[in-house]
């Protein structure tokens, strides 16, 4: 109990070296954490810019004349898809005809145009606003039942309402080898649930379905699935270069504006200039602060160590008396150990708790600041009295401030 009270004495006699030595902690572990602060959320930052600065992505034909009307092939898209994609926005057109329908290209007979969507954010993207029956709701879009939407007028036309069912011979669009003439790929009859109705200006179709009930119509056809357009955004915009670089064993490559037209999707535009730009300039911050990094950390415990050197070097006449009045030399310098790093300690906890909630540093990377800044205040206050105790008594004493 007696070495406790005589720390707290030690502490709260010089209460100026005491707050100094208190500050000296805590701006010095302020500086080494906010700057590693800086770092972390430079880096938190390229992590999330994906979210802000999102990358997209558009399938056209090689010289980019067209992103709809395609023939873009399961390969393809299932490809994409494979690679890490979301907010994708593909779509598959078709025809439906009734039964006392004729279907003849030739003769422009084709029936009514269907549009196959992916979701309900496809739909809206396409000009078109649903309104479902009760029961239904958006996600039916983005699944594989034989559901559709008819256009509001399309439906009073052809005395359909909600909740009825409807009955068509359906077609999708394929091209021939040339890849500008099109050919019509029977996929079986097939019936229809109405799940509601949409309104829009200028509709692709008057009837719409889930792109995942038409690809698996083809595939149970013995059809090859399908996409007209189809759009996304890259999951992982900072592994933009491995994406791109798996694009040509896809079949997809880079658009050529010499090629001559056709409608086969395998071409790739993206939309990722500023990405890249936002990109490149976090990562040349994140690389400075990490070069100098080493070097700060230096300085910091550089000034560490010599400012608690020569605070606990200030306190030699009291240990100098303390030594003449029959004290040991070591009870005094572990007096003076505990009670200067306890004073700096303090300082630190202040600091690593405040500027901990300010940058949002990970507990790790806390950690190895202050046990860095633990050991600076170790050797310099193990420095200080050592060198202070090591001199006579009398020459301690005779020593000038």
């Amino acid at each position: 109990m007696f070495f406790l009270r005589e720390v707290g004495y030690h502490v709260t006699r010089a209460r100026g070296k005491t707050v100094l030595s208190f500050l000296m902690a805590a701006s010095l572990l302020c500086s080494l954490v906010g700057y590693l602060g800086s770092a972390y959320a430079s880096r938190q930052t390229l992590q999330q810019l994906g979210e802000a600065v999102p990358v997209t992505l558009q399938v056209t034909n090689k010289n980019a004349s067209h992103t709809t009307n395609l023939e873009i092939g399961e390969k393809q898209f299932q490809g994409l898809f494979d690679l890490g994609i979301r907010e994708v926005h593909c779509t598959e057109v078709g025809w439906g005809v009734a039964p006392q329908e004729t279907f003849d290209p030739d003769k422009g007979q084709l029936g009514t145009q269907m549009l196959g969507v992916s979701s309900g954010a496809t739909l809206e993207q396409e000009g078109m606003y649903p309104s479902f029956l009760s029961g239904w709701e958006e996600s039916c879009l983005e699944g594989q039942e034989a559901l559709c939407l008819l256009e509001e007028t399309w439906a009073e036309e052809h005395g359909l309402s909600q909740g009825g069912t409807l009955t068509l011979s359906c077609y999708t669009l394929s091209y021939k080898p040339d890849g500008v003439f099109p050919q019509y790929v029977p996929v079986g009859e097939q019936v229809l649930e109405v799940a509601g109705t949409f309104q829009g200006s200028d509709p692709r179709g008057d009837i719409v379905v889930p792109v995942r009930w038409i690809w698996e119509a083809q595939r149970k056809a013995g059809a090859a699935p399908m996409c007209d357009s189809f759009q996304a955004t890259v999951a992982d915009p900072l592994s933009l270069n491995e994406f791109k670089g798996s694009l040509l064993d896809l079949g997809l490559g880079e658009v050529n504006v010499t090629s001559p037209e056709k409608f086969y999707g395998n071409a790739v535009i993206f939309y990722d200039q500023q990405y890249i730009e936002s990109a490149e300039q976090l990562l040349q911050n994140i690389a400075t602060l990490e070069t100098y990094l080493p070097a700060f950390a230096l300085l910091v415990a550089v000034l560490l160590i010599v400012g608690t050197f020569y605070l606990v070097r200030s306190e030699r006449r009291t240990m100098a008396i303390a030594v003449s009045l029959g004290r040991p030399r070591w009870k005094c310098g572990a007096t003076y150990f505990v009670s200067s790093t306890l004073v700096s300690l303090l300082g630190g906890a202040a600091a690593a708790l405040s500027m901990g909630a300010v940058t949002g540093l990970p507990w790790d990377q806390m950690a190895r600041a202050c046990g860095l800044f633990l050991g600076c205040v170790i050797v310099g206050v193990t420095v200080g009295i050592a060198l202070v105790l090591r001199f006579s008594v009398l020459s301690m004493l005779s020593q000038k401030e």
